[in-house]
């Protein structure tokens, strides 16, 4: 190496230092902007305004939550907003829609308006609560009128449920038979409820469910319908000493947690099916549970004293034949109004078929459906 070589060697070290570190730095963050970043949980709002023991919260919703988180790895999560923070039972879809909550507990008797075909699922037909949640369930997941009205309003369904069966309560009033109920002022909640209390003889009232008690003791009303599941939420137990066990009124079915089609749709294709699966299996541990809880209550009460009442064969028999007309009499005023109510009457019926060869073995739901 020449004089001048060595003489300014010192002038290029330090250049040729800074020019590796220089390009060890762009390599490590070229790296380190090329590397895909980690994606903060998707996390959604869910509102309901019933208790946390009812079965569509402890065995409904945070069933579907949890399956959710376990299968997506907690890429989606969840804010609750429990007892009504949200919105008030009417208001469910309209939360939904404009972006109040992601997913909500819709109630079908609460949205005649937005859901005017669903409410055939209320119309008595005399099946079993297993029968109606399978039959509506495959009616809202499968091509037809009630798939349809479901797409209208923007709402995917995930989890579904019936209420058990109502009996008829009194306080002082024995129920031995149906004959006993006629005249009697019964506690409705109205819509074709209020044709079924008629067609027994009975009169309907329109009572609020938190003021039954006081109605019962001012005498407002003789008697209340219910599951005895829901005894506890509203202390009936205080007031109620007589029921019958085997009429077969029908409870309300269509109770549904649906998500926002905009936010479903925001989902990447496998956290959808994760949150369709979640939404099946949250639908039979739901069912599961409200049934096994109205059997228990029975028990419960029966051991406090409860007086119970088995009407005879011919009875039940009679009551169901009232469903006929009243089924009748829905269709008939839903063609009144514009609504195809034959249709949809039919195609329940006809997905019922399907639903009553095993009715705990609820349909799937693919993203080929939704």
């Amino acid at each position: 190496m020449g004089r001048y070589q060595m003489k300014n060697m010192h002038k290029f070290v330090p250049g040729m230092l800074c020019a590796a570190v220089f390009s060890v730095a762009v390599a490590i963050g070229g790296s380190a902007m090329t590397a895909k970043p980690v994606q903060a949980a998707e996390t959604l709002k869910v509102g309901y305004y019933i208790g946390e023991k009812h079965p569509l919260v402890s065995h409904g919703i945070n069933v579907f939550m949890e399956e959710v988180k376990q299968a997506t790895n907690g890429e989606i999560d969840f804010r609750v907003f429990p007892a009504g923070q949200l919105f008030k039972p009417r208001d469910t879809v309209r939360s939904l829609q404009t972006g109040i909550a992601d997913i909500g507990l819709v109630v079908m008797p609460y949205h005649r308006e937005e859901f005017p075909l669903s409410q055939v699922i209320n119309v008595p037909h005399g099946w079993t609560p297993w029968e109606l949640t399978n039959s509506y369930m495959r009616a809202s997941v499968s091509p037809g009128l009630i798939k349809d009205e479901w797409e209208k309003n923007g709402l995917v369904p995930l989890v579904f449920s019936s209420n058990a069966a109502y009996e008829i309560h009194t306080a002082k009033l024995p129920l031995p038979d149906m004959a006993s109920v006629k005249g009697m002022k019964i506690r409705s909640s109205g819509g074709v409820f209020d044709d079924i209390v008629t067609s027994i003889g009975a009169v309907p009232v329109a009572i609020k469910t938190p003021e039954i008690v006081e109605a019962i003791e001012r005498g407002t009303i003789d008697a209340t319908v219910y599951a005895f599941s829901n005894w506890g939420s509203y202390k009936l137990g205080e007031v109620l000493n007589h029921t019958t066990v085997n009429s077969g009124l029908p409870g309300p079915s269509g109770l549904v947690y649906a998500i926002s089609k905009k936010v479903f749709d925001k989902l990447t294709p496998e956290q959808r099916q994760a949150v369709l699966d979640a939404g099946r299996k949250a639908s039979i541990t739901a069912q599961t549970q409200t049934l096994d809880m109205n059997v228990e209550a029975l028990a419960e009460l029966k051991a406090k004293g409860l007086k119970t009442y088995e009407w005879p064969a011919e009875d039940v028999a009679a009551l169901k034949k009232t469903f006929e007309p009243i089924r009748a009499k829905w269709v008939s005023d839903m063609e009144a109004s514009n609504h195809p109510g034959k249709k949809v009457l039919e195609e329940l019926e006809a997905f019922h078929k399907t639903a009553a060869e095993a009715p705990e073995d609820l349909p799937a739901h693919t993203l080929g459906d939704s």
